[in-house]
């Protein structure tokens, strides 16, 4: 799944955004149409209609608590969701130093690598060598590291001619991706 599909999932804050326009949008339509009804809209025999409101404040009371319910319940229930993925993303948790040849100086690859890295919520680093290879350590999901080792092989200006990777000891405290230099 690309960032971009990612980035358009459905954000259930959203909703706490809505709640707030909803009450008060119950709360105009409760007030004019009490007003209508006191002073504009009587009944057959010329009585305000008191009645028809008050049923109607409570039916809008209702519907507004079970959408504020059913929100919370959505936030919890994504949450508890997200939180489960995270923790089995952190027990799978692995890191790669990898050496990489070919077309990789000077054609934007550390670039590429802190914008992909970032992207696939990885942490590591990326740095120039003297030789003029280019060494990654990468750590994160190994689905994530693969896209990232696929994204830095599909770039236009990227040429890969040789990658050397070897699986390290994980930096539990590493947080971000950086560009050394």
């Amino acid at each position: 799944m690309n960032q971009k599909n990612i980035s358009r999932k459905f954000n259930p804050f959203i909703l706490l955004i809505i709640i707030p326009f909803q009450l008060l949008f119950d709360y105009l339509v409760l007030h004019f149409t009490l007003e209508l009804e006191l002073h504009g809209n009587p009944d057959a025999h010329g009585h305000p209609t008191g009645l028809m409101t008050a049923t109607m404040f409570i039916f809008m009371s209702v519907i507004t608590l079970v959408v504020i319910i059913l929100t919370l319940l959505s936030i919890i229930i994504i949450y508890m969701v997200r939180n489960k993925r995270m923790k089995a993303m952190v027990n799978q948790l692995v890191r790669y130093r990898m050496i990489f040849t070919g077309r990789v100086q000077g054609v934007g690859f550390r670039y590429t690598a802190n914008n992909a890295a970032n992207q696939y919520h990885l942490t590591g680093y990326v740095k120039n060598e003297y030789d003029g290879s280019v060494t990654v350590e990468v750590q994160g999901a190994e689905e994530a590291i693969y896209l990232f080792i696929k994204s830095l092989a599909n770039d236009r200006y990227i040429g890969i001619d040789d990658m050397q990777k070897q699986q390290i000891p994980i930096e539990a405290d590493e947080r971000g991706f950086i560009v050394q230099y």
